[in-house]
């Protein structure tokens, strides 16, 4: 079975308090798309959801291929 990997990008909560935790269907190609589509969801400016403790943080995503 061979695996595939490639780089993404996802918003992610780091709280005060508390673990953090990513918003699991924010999973996008460009880091941009990534926040743009989040704050979209969210009803909110980028800008306000970064005070929250929102980023937006780059992960390895591995497939294996069968």
């Amino acid at each position: 079975m061979a695996k595939h990997e490639e780089i993404a990008w996802i918003p992610m909560c780091i709280p005060d308090k508390g673990s953090p935790w990513f918003y699991h269907a924010g999973v996008r190609d460009l880091a941009r798309d990534a926040r743009d589509d989040f704050a979209k969801h969210c009803a909110m400016e980028w800008k306000a959801l970064r005070a929250e403790g929102w980023r937006v943080v780059r992960v390895r995503l591995t497939t294996d291929l069968h």
